[in-house]
């Protein structure tokens, strides 16, 4: 049984044949698993009864069949594959339409999958995804939160040239609280870099980044801030309790650890400053 962990969440994987890339071997590991994914290949079931709870508009649609969560991916009208996971989400099957056993782990943990499970244990009292570049500099990690084109890849390649500093993700960051302290993980899940790594830094800085004529920081607080943190969050829309959650973890994480709009120029001096 191949086994996983990310942002401090161990999956055991079964059938253990799959093929590990290059962004997942960082995260293997040999800890007692907290969650367990079971893969089926074949045909993929027939699940009667259940009931649409939230529409991406896109790829996929999660429902709720008695006390578990049924999330369908689809590709051109056809199922590819079906995540159903229990209702605490330790116990979770995935059906995929293929008839070969042996597969990239991308394809059991990958988008969007991977994310949608990790999103909804994270919101049981656990913390938050948030689309962002983490670092690491002299023990110490720093977010730099933006949208697409802000310019999160763009800081990871400056980070990957600085002595002492280490990129866990240049797009998605997993923030949690440990004994009353904030600490981030990188994920396998990257953008432009592929440079990842596990991480469960100290979080120190928050930057809310985009281009700028001049390196500047302003340093920004309470309702700003958390609505900045909200924004670039990967939200659980479809789960209350999820949203409820993540919302006072986002006002506890703005009120202890400082933020700041960063507007820069794309050189050397940016990580001098921050």
């Amino acid at each position: 049984m191949r086994r996983i962990t990310i942002g401090d969440i161990t999956f055991a994987l079964s059938p253990q044949k799959f093929q590990v890339d290059n962004l997942y071997s960082p995260f293997l590991s040999f800890r007692k698993p907290d969650i367990g994914i079971k893969t089926h290949f074949g045909l993929i079931p027939n699940f009667k009864h259940k009931r649409k709870v939230f529409d991406s508009k896109g790829p996929w649609i999660l429902y709720r069949m008695d006390r578990k969560e049924v999330i369908c991916l689809s590709s051109q009208n056809h199922l590819e594959k079906v995540m159903v996971s229990s209702y605490h989400h330790k116990k979770v099957d995935l059906y995929l339409n293929l008839k070969s056993k042996t597969l990239q782990l991308e394809n059991i943990l990958g988008y969007p999958l991977g994310e949608i499970l990790m999103i909804n244990l994270l919101s049981q009292g656990k913390g938050f995804l948030i689309h962002s570049c983490g670092i690491e500099s002299d023990g110490e990690g720093m977010l730099f939160a933006g949208s697409s084109r802000a310019g999160k890849s763009t800081i990871a390649k400056l980070a990957i040239n600085k002595e002492k500093v280490k990129v866990l993700n240049d797009d998605r960051i997993i923030t949690r609280k440990d004994n009353g302290k904030f600490l981030i993980y990188g994920t396998p899940w990257s953008g432009k870099v592929k440079v990842v790594s596990p991480g469960g830094i100290p979080l120190k800085k928050i930057f809310f980044i985009k281009h700028s004529k001049e390196n500047k920081i302003i340093p920004i607080k309470g309702t700003e801030a958390i609505s900045k943190l909200l924004v670039y969050s990967f939200l659980p829309f479809w789960d209350k309790k999820g949203m409820e959650f993540t919302v006072k973890f986002c006002a506890e994480l703005a009120q202890k650890v400082p933020c700041y709009e960063l507007g820069f120029i794309p050189d050397e001096r940016l990580l001098n400053l921050v």
